[in-house]
């Protein structure tokens, strides 16, 4: 990526003087600094630079007094006009302001890129201006705007600050976060109709949307709409022939995309080809404006091989907001549009609910030909179903990789169950038998063992072991989940959902448990009392 930025770099060409004055004049707001006394004002113009000092007061209430000309009261922050050029400026009191003010402008450049491309250079102009009526301007580009012909599509590059190397360099994507980089509106340069016009753009019509843009905004946010509307030909070169045909909801959306859009198909040659429709539904297309509801309900109805009634495209249209073309294009290969309209408005059913349920169904490998399967009575009932065994199934997958990577806990379990298990009563305390064991512990308790490779890693390399507490007469139902160190120490013990019912009578036995095995163990390892009595364990 970074040869790529150093190819594109290549080809800037510097910045012409003529520009550099044009971005000088982009700051069109004065300031009129004054220093004023009980009777007279000292006035500075950054304009013209002139300095004179009126009379603000009459010096007395004598006969002469009365034919002094008084000037106005120069207030800070407000409006005045410059007595020697006439310039209109803004007062700034040198004593209420201390540092210098700071204005900011934005622009666009527009230049060559090669034969055909052109590459659109953003600026942030400042001009800082001190009260001895110094100007000192400064030229940032932050961003860089290349629109390819050859490659089609369109590249932004930005100018970034690397904390790391200390120093500025461009890079091909944005950065995130309060740091990121907006590129927003801005005056352009003269001579961009020149420079488009011996580019491939010339034939994308932004003059005809030129137009069509309101005079009530300002010229900076015409311009940005303009520029997002290259970007958007450059990546989708029917918005011209949209904009030409009236589509202005389609063409609204093209931009706002940046092109990028499903909803063209830009391998296709004929206009209905490539909104993916039907030819006879062109003429509602024109009606509604390129309106992207009625697209996207004709592009289903294009899927389902019929044609279909106003009332169902209604329908459609106010499904298409929930799910994806994809989603109808699974859907219809086992139905009609009708009867799936029809099952979810009589249900009342939520729409992705449906869709998800299908695609899971799917998924699972079922026979989709059965109508039981395409529309169930009870679709919650069904959508959990499909829930839980796509979980057990990705539980499953996840098992067989980490029983290949944790293979110790298997090979260990003949050692560790004949070493540490125990029976007391009706209960058994024994290590798990391998990682698919580990897993399904802990989904069906609902806690966080099996759901990482945590525990599994510890078991495998002996730091701790993971233990099951089971009932006699329900050997292979979960009960409790155990961590236990090597010298039997037990770090957490938990039931469902983290809970720990029977709390007396499994204390009691784990409390048996470690005193029965640990002969090595020192006394006061065995004092759990205070241990068992604390409701500050770790959560599994």
């Amino acid at each position: 990526m970074k040869e790529d930025i150093k190819e594109r770099t290549k080809r800037i060409k510097p910045i012409s003087e003529a520009f550099e004055k044009w971005t000088r004049s982009l700051f069109t707001k004065n300031y009129l600094w004054f220093c004023k006394s009980k009777t007279f004002a000292a006035i500075r113009c950054s304009k013209c630079g002139a300095e004179y000092t009126v009379r603000i007061k009459k010096s007395s209430e004598s006969y002469e007094a009365q034919f002094e000309k008084i000037h106005e009261n120069p207030c800070h922050n407000k409006e005045g006009v410059c007595d020697r050029c006439g310039a209109t400026g803004q007062y700034k009191s040198s004593e209420k302001l201390k540092n210098p003010i700071v204005d900011k402008a934005h622009c666009y450049l527009f230049q060559k890129s090669g034969k055909t491309d052109i590459v659109i250079r953003y600026f942030i102009i400042e001009r800082e201006c001190t009260k001895n009526l110094q100007q000192v301007f400064d030229t940032n580009e932050i961003a860089r705007i290349w629109i390819q012909d050859e490659k089609k599509h369109v590249q932004k590059d930005f100018h970034v600050y690397n904390p790391y190397l200390g120093k500025n360099e461009w890079w091909d994507h944005n950065i995130g976060g309060m740091n990121n980089i907006s590129i927003g509106t801005g005056l352009i340069y003269k001579g961009y109709k020149n420079v488009i016009q011996n580019s491939f753009l010339k034939y994308s019509g932004y003059e005809l949307y030129q137009k069509e843009i309101t005079l009530m905004e300002s010229q900076e946010s015409r311009n940005r709409k303009m520029i997002d509307y290259l970007i958007a030909y450059a990546n989708c070169r029917e918005l011209e022939m949209i904009q030409k045909m009236g589509l202005v909801n389609l063409k609204r959306h093209i931009i706002c995309k940046e092109g990028k859009t499903s909803l063209i198909n830009k391998k296709k040659k004929k206009i209905h080809e490539k909104l993916m429709i039907n030819q006879y539904r062109m003429q509602d297309v024109i009606r509604t404006r390129g309106n992207t509801k009625f697209i996207k309900a004709y592009q289903v109805e294009k899927m389902s091989g019929t044609k279909i009634s106003e009332e169902t495209i209604k329908e459609v249209i106010k499904l298409s907001g929930f799910i994806t073309q994809n989603d109808w294009k699974t859907a219809l290969k086992y139905t009609t549009i009708e009867k799936l309209t029809n099952y979810i408005h009589k249900n009342k059913y939520h729409t992705y609910q449906y869709f998800d349920y299908i695609r899971m169904r799917e998924e699972n490998g079922y026979d989709m030909s059965n109508s039981v399967y395409v529309f169930p009575k009870n679709l919650n009932r069904a959508h959990k179903l499909m829930v839980e065994e796509a979980n057990a199934r990705k539980n499953e997958e996840f098992a067989k990789t980490m029983n290949v990577k944790y293979s110790k806990i298997a090979e260990k379990y003949e050692y560790l169950n004949k070493k540490m298990s125990y029976k007391k009563g009706n209960l058994i305390i024994r290590p798990v038998m391998d990682v698919t064991e580990l897993i399904k512990e802990g989904h069906t308790l609902h806690h966080c063992v099996g759901a990482t490779e945590n525990y599994m890693m510890k078991h495998d390399e002996g730091s701790t072991y993971i233990f099951v507490i089971r009932k006699n007469n329900e050997p292979e139902k979960p009960y409790y989940t155990v961590e236990i160190e090597p010298n039997y120490k037990i770090r957490q013990w938990y039931g469902n959902m983290d809970k720990k019912p029977d709390y007396e009578e499994i204390r009691e036995f784990l409390i048996d448990y470690t005193r029965k095995k640990a002969k090595n163990v020192e006394q006061k390892n065995l004092k759990y009392d205070d241990y068992w009595a604390t409701k500050k364990h770790n959560a599994m």
